[in-house]
């Protein structure tokens, strides 16, 4: 007979442990490792300087090493200089997805492996017209130095007030580039090579501008519970309604930086259903309000035939893939033509990922992280500066998605005795 908290087998000697221990200690491991994530010590500093060492690094190496042009965003072909020119045709009256005029501002690529010579919404150009009255190097400078501050001011204030799980995560995307490298097999990548986070900085891609939406789309339901219990009936029970009501309230700017990240890149719109898979109705509602109202503008400012054209471009407009796409992911791993996986990946993707991030509901930064993605993926033109929204996931806000508000009896005076009890995973 073997000891009480193991079954012995008596023809091999071997000692059995059963499903329940095993299950406890892997969930000892596990608060272990949380706990750890969560804490604070010695360590965190070094978390932090590295964390700041590798978008400097990173910078440096795709501003000097990589992609010397980035360094000079008043150049023709540069993504401050694609913006540029949408203004100046507006502005013109010309086109905004094609064909080019005499005397527009060239794009290269278009005509040929672009089918248009902007593939952003028309809003896009629409904020680009009072800019593209500016000097065309106080324009694209300007633009590109505020991409450059959106990116570091994020990273800086994920490694001053983030804890070690968010320093972290902001290290794992710094460092994806060397991962997407290998995966995408161009050469042999070095530290920093294809790193997100600077090349959405230096690039002057909306990206940089998103990300830090996105991040702010995070913070409003950070500490907004899930789930609420309230009585219907009883005395004081609408004083108690009232004071879950206020806590439970956002201030909707949250969903207007989703809204607008979903007007600026059309895909983000995914970070909508996970505002809604979190019960935040205030944000999904705002975040709603203002995709209408960028439409709006869009077709206002650019016309509504440019609305239809880009239309048709979302919906199917021969893009090519680009390496680091989902498509571009797999034929690189298997080696199989990247065209023909274009339509069934962009497909496949959005409802699985919609299905992941709801499988993951109870662990909401990894939900975030999923939602996040999938927006990326969905899309078959994907760059480096694409993945640098996922530093959001990163954002040094948490969820107490185990705290709920419960209401205790109402106490003789009529007082609602509101607290808030900590529940574990799993638990009603």
């Amino acid at each position: 007979m073997g000891s009480l908290g193991s079954v012995s087998s008596p023809d091999a000697g071997i000692s059995i442990r059963p499903p329940a221990a095993l299950g406890l200690r892997v969930r000892r491991a596990w608060d272990r490792l949380a706990e750890w994530l969560t804490g604070s010590g010695p360590s965190d500093v070094v978390l932090r300087l590295l964390t700041v060492a590798l978008l400097v690094q990173g910078l440096v190496a795709v501003g000097l090493w990589q992609r010397s042009d980035l360094l000079h965003p008043n150049a023709v072909g540069t993504d401050p200089s694609t913006y540029y020119a949408a203004g100046l045709r507006l502005n013109a009256g010309h086109p905004l997805y094609g064909p080019l005029g005499p005397g527009d501002r060239p794009v290269p690529g278009y005509p040929g492996q672009l089918v248009a010579p902007l593939l952003s919404p028309p809003v896009v150009a629409v904020i680009w017209r009072p800019i593209a009255l500016l000097p065309a190097d106080i324009a694209m400078g300007g633009w590109w130095l505020g991409s450059i501050a959106s990116i570091v001011g994020l990273v800086a204030l994920i490694a001053l007030r983030g804890r070690r799980k968010h320093v972290l995560i902001a290290i794992g995307v710094l460092l994806l580039g060397v991962v997407l490298g290998v995966v995408g097999r161009a050469g042999v990548p070095y530290l920093g090579f294809d790193s997100p986070p600077a090349f959405a900085a230096l690039s002057g891609n909306l990206n940089a501008y998103i990300t830090p939406l996105l991040a702010i789309a995070w913070s409003g339901v950070a500490t907004s519970p899930q789930r609420t219990l309230i009585p219907t009936s009883g005395r004081g029970s609408a004083r108690v309604r009232a004071e879950l009501a206020a806590i439970t309230r956002g201030s909707g700017w949250e969903g207007a930086a989703a809204g607008l990240a979903a007007s600026l890149k059309l895909f983000p719109i995914v970070i909508t259903f996970w505002l809604g898979m979190r019960r935040a109705w205030r944000e999904v509602y705002v975040c709603l309000a203002v995709l209408l109202a960028g439409a709006i503008i869009g077709i206002l400012g650019a016309g509504l035939h440019a609305t239809s054209v880009f239309v048709r471009i979302a919906l199917g407009g021969h893009v090519h893939p680009t390496v680091l796409s989902l498509p571009g992911l797999i034929a690189g791993l298997f080696h199989v033509n990247k065209m023909g996986l274009v339509r069934y990946a962009t497909l496949a993707v959005l409802p699985l990922g919609l299905a992941a991030a709801w499988l993951l509901r109870r662990w909401p930064r990894a939900s975030f992280a999923v939602a996040i993605l999938t927006s990326i993926w969905v899309s078959p033109t994907v760059y480096a500066g694409n993945y640098a929204l996922l530093l959001a996931a990163a954002a040094p806000w948490e969820i107490t998605w185990r705290q709920r508000p419960l209401v205790r009896p109402l106490d003789p005076q009529g007082r609602s005795a509101l607290a808030w009890t900590r529940h574990l995973p799993g638990t009603p």
